[in-house]
């Protein structure tokens, strides 16, 4: 087991969108792992369209969508280097594949759902809380809906394949300090992890999952 870092409850927590000082002081250090399934991609074997999210179409597409915000607790662990994590929606479908670096921050959202971010990256979406390695989210992005209709993939920032369903999310990370500026992270989002996680903007922090239509 890896050594589990101790957490200071007296640490000022900054307001939403600041950042997290030396957030992976409270993390745990996490054992190599390899997370093994085998699940089918698409409906019925229909081959996923292939998107490219950096096109000027995609580029508008997000600068008018809403912004929402995610919401919850989730558990993370510093990575050691080489675990490979794949990524499994609650319906099933086999998002992606990552292999950590060495420092790296492994999710684990309350759904089971579990992914890698730079560190950096984590400390913009997530805030420490009192319990050891739990962390309260923060983050927003701005949300739209998978026009297609059809089963889609992208090529993700780490190089992998990222799956969505018909019925998936296309995100890009907002940035509060920078208001006007679409993000070159873009991703998908699952329709069940959104609905779990996401709300509004504009909800107050007693949030209830909500569908996007």
């Amino acid at each position: 087991m890896g050594e589990e870092l101790s957490l200071d409850p007296n640490q000022v927590q900054p307001p939403l969108g600041g950042q997290v000082e030396q957030p992976l002081e409270q993390l745990v250090v996490s054992e190599p792992q390899h997370i093994e399934h085998s699940i089918d991609h698409g409906e019925q074997g229909e081959v996923p369209q292939s998107l490219d999210l950096q096109t000027d179409y995609w580029t508008k597409t997000l600068a008018e969508a809403p912004i929402y915000k995610k919401f919850g607790k989730v558990n993370a662990s510093v990575a050691q280097g080489g675990e490979t994590i794949k990524t499994i929606l609650a319906d099933g479908t086999e998002e992606t594949t990552n292999t950590a670096e060495e420092g790296d921050v492994i999710v684990t959202n309350p759904g089971g759902e579990r992914y890698i971010l730079k560190p950096d990256n984590f400390s913009k979406r997530y805030e420490s809380t009192e319990e050891e390695g739990v962390f309260r989210a923060k983050g927003k992005a701005r949300i739209t809906p998978n026009t297609t209709g059809k089963p889609i993939k992208i090529k993700a920032r780490w190089g992998e394949e990222q799956l969505g369903g018909p019925d998936a999310l296309i995100a890009t990370v907002y940035d509060s300090d920078k208001p006007d500026e679409v993000g070159a992270d873009r991703y998908i989002i699952g329709r069940d992890e959104f609905n779990g996680t996401y709300v509004p903007d504009t909800y107050e922090d007693n949030l209830y999952s909500l569908k996007l239509d």
